[in-house]
């Protein structure tokens, strides 16, 4: 199974604890990241406060992931591993954020796995994640920074 990895990074000018309140919200992921043609909303989460066990569906359009929050370090760090229901795609998204003189670094590493249906594709299913990850990260410096 071929596996790729993206790194994706900002600086925002915006305190650690509020890009991490963000990133926690899974029920409010809406409000500040619309839908796209990969990510179509975060629903059934499992517990209003999010920490490491927390599960979600996001559905995507490579078909709903079941996800879970595997790692959380409140203000420095969250992981979110997902999957296909078709165990073709699985995604582990960990975003670290570091303090900056003018607020926090934020670097979202994606670790893409694909399989199956998906084998062939990798390369393109690597590029349209790269540019989800892009895109999310430019809302998230926007939502925080309003």
């Amino acid at each position: 199974m071929p596996t790729s990895i993206s790194i994706t990074e900002i600086d925002a000018a915006a305190p650690a604890a509020t890009v991490f309140a963000r990133l926690t919200d899974l029920n409010g992921f809406e409000s500040w990241l619309p839908h796209s043609g990969s990510y179509r909303g975060t629903r059934e989460v499992s517990s209003a406060a999010v920490s490491v066990g927390t599960t979600y569906r996001e559905h995507t359009s490579a078909g709903p992931m079941t996800g879970r929050v595997t790692e959380f370090e409140p203000d420095h760090l969250i992981t979110f591993e997902q999957q296909t229901d078709r165990g073709d795609l699985a995604i582990r998204i960990r975003y670290a954020l570091s303090p900056t003189d003018r607020g926090v670094h934020v670097t979202r590493t994606g670790r893409i796995t694909t399989a199956g249906r998906l084998l062939l594709l990798h390369p393109v299913v690597v590029f349209a994640i790269r540019g989800e990850n892009r895109r999310t990260l430019a809302k998230l410096k926007h939502a925080v920074e309003a």
